[in-house]
């Protein structure tokens, strides 16, 4: 059997917790200007309310076919007390005054189940605040009128987009605590607009670079702007378990290298040699590594020499060869790359069982 229920909105109570955030879509964020929000929470909430214009109030539930709406607009709200824009009293008091009503029909149970939405919407149609509530319905009156209830939770828009005065490239929030980072992105049809989440208001850096490729910090907390600094970074020589480089050695012996025996088999890492030789240098292949943990050495079974370099002035030639095994050969002044191949030994990549 259907009822007719009468519904008055209660006290409007602004939440600061994530209860009521009813709506998780982006495309309906409003957009604030980026003053606003180096303000903080508190000022980006006045700056909305400030915005609104017309009111929707929706009832969900078992109890309700389908999706049952009201709204109020600018006149409406006027007419029921609101004068002053951005009074949020008068915002409440006036939507309290103006009576709702929806046709129910109780659950199976016996009992009602209605829940209603609230949102504060402005001219372009964002939704500012928003927040809900479950109606209490304990009685009815003898023509089968129910009246009801409720003071909703309401809370600014769980995404808002910050409007900068010119077109920026990339921005990046940095909470404290070590807060993990979040990226974003002007929106497709203004570069002069990004998307967050209003989660982040009050806390940390927005750190935004412009379409110059400058950087400022903006301070969410305090409102201070924290210029970029231009940082020159000088590397070092460069080091590689891949790679190693000897200037006029005595010997192609390594230093710190062994092997290690796992399973039966020998695994290792052998690095490429790079030689760089200012006068004839006479080079000898036989390299011996020592196998870790056990009395035994592994020479290469065969070497590869390649030039890079040969200095013109020291008579030697290019050369990209492989060099027997037990020979020497003399290399002229240059820059060469050394292959040493021990054919039994794994590189450690391949150990099934890597020792750490």
């Amino acid at each position: 059997m259907k009822r007719s229920i009468s519904i008055l909105v209660g006290i409007i109570i602004v939440s600061t917790s994530t209860f009521a955030q009813t709506i998780a879509d982006a495309s309906q964020a409003p957009a604030v200007p980026v003053e606003f929000v180096m303000k903080g929470r508190q000022a980006v909430t006045d700056y909305l309310v400030d915005q609104v214009n017309w009111v929707s109030v929706n009832f969900t539930g078992a109890s309700i076919v389908g999706f049952q709406s009201s709204f109020l607009d600018t006149n409406t709200l006027f007419n029921q007390g609101y004068i002053h824009k951005g009074s949020f009293s008068e915002l409440s008091d006036a939507v309290a005054k103006t009576p709702f009503s929806a046709q129910v029909v109780p659950r199976p149970e016996g009992f009602y189940d209605i829940t209603a939405e609230i949102k504060f919407i402005d001219l372009n149609s964002k939704i500012l605040l928003q927040g809900n509530g479950y109606l209490d319905i304990n009685g009815m009156k003898g023509d089968g009128h129910i009246d009801t209830s409720f003071n909703p939770w309401v809370m600014i828009n769980p995404y808002i987009s910050i409007k900068f005065s010119n077109p920026i490239n990339a921005a990046k929030w940095v909470g404290r605590n070590w807060a993990t980072p979040q990226d974003f992105y002007p929106n497709y049809d203004n570069a002069s607009i990004i998307t967050v989440p209003s989660s982040i208001l009050g806390d940390g850096y927005l750190v935004v670079a412009d379409q110059s490729g400058s950087v400022q910090a903006l301070d969410l907390s305090s409102g201070y702007v924290l210029t970029g600094k231009l940082v020159l970074a000088v590397l070092g020589n460069l080091n590689s378990n891949d790679i190693r480089v000897l200037k006029n050695p005595t010997s192609l012996a390594f230093e710190n290298l062994s092997f290690y025996k796992s399973g039966g088999q020998i695994y290792g890492r052998v690095p490429l040699t790079e030689l760089i030789i200012d006068k004839n240098a006479v080079v000898n292949f036989e390299v011996e590594v020592s196998v870790w943990g056990i009395d035994q050495k592994v020479t290469p079974a065969r070497a590869f020499v390649k030039s890079i370099y040969i200095n013109a002035k020291g008579g030697g030639s290019n050369i990209d060869a492989e060099i027997p095994r037990g020979y020497s050969i003399t290399l002229a002044p240059g820059i060469y790359h050394i292959r040493l191949d021990y054919s039994d030994v794994l590189d450690w990549d391949q150990d099934p069982n890597p020792k750490g």
